[in-house]
């Protein structure tokens, strides 16, 4: 509260985006969604017209709801960087609107709108505006602002009759007949007129429906076919490989790169110590430096998409050696060798036997 007002204090008309604790696997869930009502109210309670609070929800759906630690994260904290575009796009959405964004093509279709109340009947015509619209950021959509009504009991003389029905009634309207639909637009809106209404000359009443989503027709731009003649190559490399774990250390680290040709959606798992696989990256091509090589060594898998069980295109194993000191009782000479399927080997020829 202190921060928001010193905000202020210096612009009055400083525009505040607060973002909701990520999930963590060090942190009971009831805990963080407890702190994150609390900045929702937080956020409510000192909202201004002038200078509003805008909540950037990071909470919902990472890490599908902590049912997938590996969706969004490398290690059940940081992100990953599905992760971090996904942050990101919240971040981007809740800004764009106060910074000057001219352009919408990336903004989503408002789904739903909260309203002011209707105001009086004038004119046969009640109006209302809109007070928030559904995802945040939206445009476009289909508010409904405008409907009719009776603004008060309503009578017209008749100059034909003028024994019996001095006065005639206007009625609401109960229904209409309409012109055609149209043809089905690009945006997936159809619209028609009204052709006539009942009972006749009715005011108010029920609302015509004047326009309905639908279908739009297929695009109809021709494709351009790719090269089938283009070799297909999915690499996964390590280096370097083996890596030397350092005296007195249990882990070393090796650089992997990979590579591929026509999946745009691959992705890499490691599994490491007989743990899990985990999700290292999800891009066709990239480099990761891996720190987490045990003398069990890691085996680093290149999957077509971003799915563990996905076509398995290519995989390297990285072993992780282990220095070794061995000392000649006789000549006291010592020797430093690298614990690994040949020590045995090198044992002997280092002694002469």
């Amino acid at each position: 509260m202190a921060i928001i007002a010193e905000l202020r204090k210096s612009n009055p008309k400083v525009v505040i985006l607060l973002a909701k604790l990520m999930p963590s696997v060090y942190i009971p869930k009831e805990d963080i969604e407890k702190y994150n009502t609390r900045l929702e109210s937080l956020a409510t309670d000192n909202y201004l017209d002038g200078s509003p609070i805008v909540m950037v929800d990071l909470y919902t759906d990472f890490n599908n709801n902590m049912s997938d630690l590996s969706s969004d994260s490398s290690d059940g904290v940081h992100t990953n960087q599905k992760g971090a575009k996904k942050n990101a796009d919240k971040w981007f959405n809740a800004l764009s609107p106060y910074l000057g964004h001219s352009d919408y093509s990336t903004y989503s279709t408002c789904s739903s709108f909260t309203y002011s109340s209707w105001s009086t009947c004038t004119d046969n015509i009640q109006s209302r505006t809109i007070v928030t619209k559904n995802p945040f950021g939206c445009t476009d959509g289909n508010p409904v602002l405008n409907q009719n009504c009776i603004s008060s009991p309503m009578t017209v003389s008749s100059s034909s009759d003028s024994n019996a029905r001095n006065q005639t009634n206007i009625l609401p309207c109960a229904s209409f007949d309409y012109s055609s639909w149209s043809t089905c637009s690009a945006n997936g809106q159809q619209t028609r007129d009204t052709t006539s209404s009942s009972p006749a000359n009715c005011v108010g009443g029920a609302v015509p429906v004047l326009s309905r989503s639908c279908t739009p027709p297929p695009d109809t731009t021709p494709t351009v076919e790719p090269d089938r003649g283009q070799a297909t190559t999915n690499t996964i490399t390590a280096s370097p490989n083996p890596c030397l774990i350092p005296a007195g250390q249990s882990l070393c680290a090796s650089t992997i790169s990979w590579s591929t040709t026509g999946h745009p959606d691959a992705s890499v798992w490691v599994s490491s110590a007989g743990f899990p696989y985990t999700l290292l990256g999800n891009i066709d091509s990239g480099s990761v430096n891996y720190p987490y090589i045990t003398s069990s060594g890691a085996t680093f898998d290149l999957r077509a998409t971003n799915s563990q069980t996905a076509t398995l295109l290519n995989s390297v194993f990285v072993q992780g050696e282990t220095p070794v000191t061995i000392k000649n009782s006789k000549t006291a000479n010592t020797a430093t060798v690298v614990e690994s399927k040949g020590f045995w080997q090198r044992f002997f020829e280092f002694f002469g036997i």
